[in-house]
């Protein structure tokens, strides 16, 4: 994992709850929640640079800066009553568990505020094994039924990694972390996406550390790079890897794309199963 200097400083908009509109990527969601913008991560492929329009070029480029927002846990203790029946996505445009996560600790006293609300469905999306030392609270009678961890895993090559997300922790870590959280009872996810080119074991690879995988193809513009364009796979070449995952693993096991980013893991059927209110295709 490289490491780079990040410029932290207190964010502009204080608000860690967002109102999610239908029609948006995670529009099956009722809110988004972050305690931090902007990622020291930095992943070359990420969308969000895009949806900022231009925000990080300004700020020294994406991965160069992480905004703080201290009063985070304050401002969702007082929307409580907002919180009945939602579910919630953290986080969609930085991730809760990078670096500044271990100093701050933001995103667990989010979760331990969490717990005492009403909330129906948490989804945390991360890249990083720090989200291990909140087992206590992810697996806490209060939580554990209501969460599902997405780890982001696209490739197992060690060249990817370093061509396309060398800031980030190592995939072997990802796959050890995803192990252990779904040992631990937790309901987890593979986030194969953007899917990247990867070894012919890589479906079986994520099939024995997570409950179900989740793929997508690249957006947004990142493979309009020659780095890419050679590495990131399209939507095309996503959906009939899926389908072989589908193949190896079962469809009960198995998502893809957009309309199933919202589904959860259902550990009684032991399958994934599409939000409340909406049908299975």
């Amino acid at each position: 994992m490289k490491n780079v200097d990040v410029a932290v400083s207190e964010a502009k908009t204080a608000q860690p709850l967002i109102v999610q509109k239908p029609g948006s990527f995670v529009g099956d969601f009722t809110f988004t929640l972050a305690a931090y913008s902007g990622c020291q991560f930095g992943c070359s492929y990420c969308y969000v640079p895009d949806v900022l329009r231009g925000l990080p070029a300004r700020r020294g480029g994406w991965g160069a800066y992480v905004d703080v927002r201290s009063r985070s846990v304050e401002l969702l203790q007082r929307q409580a009553d907002r919180l009945r029946g939602a579910s919630i996505f953290m986080s969609a445009t930085t991730d809760p568990y990078q670096p500044q996560e271990a100093k701050r600790k933001l995103t667990r006293q989010m979760l331990e505020a969490l717990a005492d609300t009403d909330f129906a469905f948490l989804l945390i999306s991360t890249r990083s094994g720090l989200i291990l030392r909140d087992l206590d609270i992810l697996t806490d009678p209060r939580m554990i039924r209501r969460v599902e961890v997405g780890i982001s895993i696209p490739s197992d090559l060690d060249k990817a990694y370093e061509e396309l997300e060398p800031r980030t922790p190592p995939f072997p870590g990802r796959l050890s972390t995803a192990r252990k959280l779904r040992d631990a009872g937790i309901a987890t996810r593979i986030h194969a996406a953007p899917l990247a080119l990867h070894t012919q074991g890589f479906v079986q690879r994520l099939g024995a550390v997570a409950d179900w995988l989740w793929v997508d193809g690249t957006g947004h513009g990142a493979r309009k790079t020659p780095k890419g364009q050679y590495w990131l796979s399209s939507y095309s070449v996503a959906l009939d890897f899926s389908q072989v995952a589908a193949k190896q693993l079962g469809q009960e096991r198995v998502g893809y794309g957009r309309d199933q980013f919202a589904w959860r893991w259902d550990a009684d059927q032991r399958r994934i199963i599409p939000p409340v209110g909406r049908k299975e295709k």
